[in-house]
């Protein structure tokens, strides 16, 4: 009955949800700027392969990987969030602006893996808070982590448009804009992680050694995971295949596809709220697993769907990456235990890092050698589509039987 006093206050202080999703949606936005304008920032500058652009989106990937679970140990460590959260957005719009005056490829490469390290920390603390909320409320968690969620969505939907709308200017407007609003974020997460005091401090605890007993602990958190990747690969193969296909192959305008990107994410970002309600009543098993392969088929679809077809076939993308997302963020929270709740969430993170990370070398690679072994641009293109789509099925294959387990078991539905 009795809770401690840091529990307590924690719940007195708790930032409120729409607080929570404002702090998301700043934190995810900066990055997607620079989707659209891929080609003029990477390819037209540095004269470099399309597997050079493919990887400039995978180097931040990298920083976020390895630093993800790292921070989320870091905060569960101190107990406090403020700190990191607003040094990570204030450094991760420095980095941001400083791509523009990169020197040559390799600087740029640099700069994009320590935003990647920033970029993460940001969102892993701010999503920590949530996830801490979540835990408070049971009966609300699949809506909370719903409505995280849609904030992500809306924050990609909106950068990817802002950003091709930018970009008439130049590189540099949408890297100034992407600047403020890092630094925006940095004010707003000041004021309203002030009284953030919820995570348990572990100081005189084993160190990094909590870390690896945590995963050991906790190994269901694996399927989570596993769904996430195989989610945030398709939309690196999207970002970077697709958009490079669109772009350089077909010569679409940044702005052109920044704009179908929209039209992918905002009714992405519309329905992962309601859908993550939905969790409460049918069994998010079933949803995340129809979703995740529906969602797979349809990427790999690409290479076959005329580009006069694109934005009605976007909107209908949206409504079955919603059902995907938000049900993978629920089991997070049915799976994370209390005292490793930002943990949990840095490892969900470095997992969709992981995919984000591969899917713009997976495209690449298959891109590069295909057009190495003479085959057509147009055709290259597609094989990175079918081959997005693959892996991503295969994902979902292998985590199928680990998910039973856990509806079996009882840990979640």
């Amino acid at each position: 009955m009795n809770e401690p006093h840091g529990r307590a206050e924690g719940d007195l202080h708790h930032p409120p949800l729409g607080a929570l999703c404002l702090l998301v949606f700043l934190a995810v936005i900066p990055v997607t700027l620079l989707v659209p304008i891929l080609k003029p920032l990477v390819l037209d500058r540095y004269s470099v392969s399309p597997f050079a652009a493919h990887a400039f989106l995978s180097a931040n990937m990298v920083g976020a990987i390895l630093a993800a679970p790292l921070v989320g140990w870091a905060i569960d460590r101190i107990g406090r969030r403020l700190p990191i959260v607003v040094a990570a957005f204030v450094l991760d719009a420095l980095l941001i602006l400083a791509l523009g005056w990169a020197p040559n490829y390799a600087t740029l490469m640099i700069m994009r893996f320590f935003e990647g390290i920033t970029h993460i920390a940001a969102l892993t603390g701010v999503m920590g808070v949530a996830l801490a909320m979540a835990h408070r409320n049971p009966i609300r968690s699949a809506p909370i982590m719903g409505a995280v969620g849609a904030s992500i969505i809306f924050a990609v939907a909106s950068g990817a448009g802002l950003g091709g709308a930018l970009s008439r200017g130049g590189i540099i407007r949408p890297l100034i804009g992407a600047t403020i609003i890092g630094f925006s974020g940095a004010l707003i997460s000041g004021w309203f992680l002030r009284h953030d005091r919820d995570v348990p401090s572990h100081k005189g605890g084993p160190g990094l050694s909590a870390l690896a007993r945590i995963f050991r602990k906790e190994r269901a958190l694996l399927v989570p995971c596993l769904f996430t990747f195989a989610d945030r690969l398709l939309v690196g193969i999207i970002i970077s295949s697709f958009n490079l296909y669109l772009v350089h192959h077909l010569g679409w305008t940044p702005k052109r596809f920044g704009f179908l990107m929209s039209t992918l994410l905002f009714p992405f970002g519309l329905l992962c709220y309601p859908f993550g309600k939905l969790c409460r009543i049918w069994s998010k098993s079933i949803i995340i697993v129809s979703a995740s392969l529906l969602y797979a088929v349809f990427v790999a679809a690409f290479a076959w769907i005329d580009p006069g077809w694109l934005f009605p076939s976007m909107l209908l993308l949206g409504v079955i990456s919603a059902l995907n997302f938000s049900p993978s963020l629920a089991l997070v929270a049915d799976l994370a235990g209390s005292e490793s709740r930002s943990t949990a969430m840095g490892a969900f993170n470095s997992a969709g890092s992981l995919g984000f990370l591969i899917g713009p070398l997976l495209g690449g690679t298959v891109v590069q050698s295909m057009l190495a072994s003479g085959a057509p641009a147009e055709n290259a293109y597609k094989m990175a589509f079918i081959a997005g789509g693959s892996v991503s099925i295969l994902t979902t294959i292998v985590a199928i039987p680990f998910l039973i387990r856990l509806v079996r078991a009882g840990r979640t539905t």
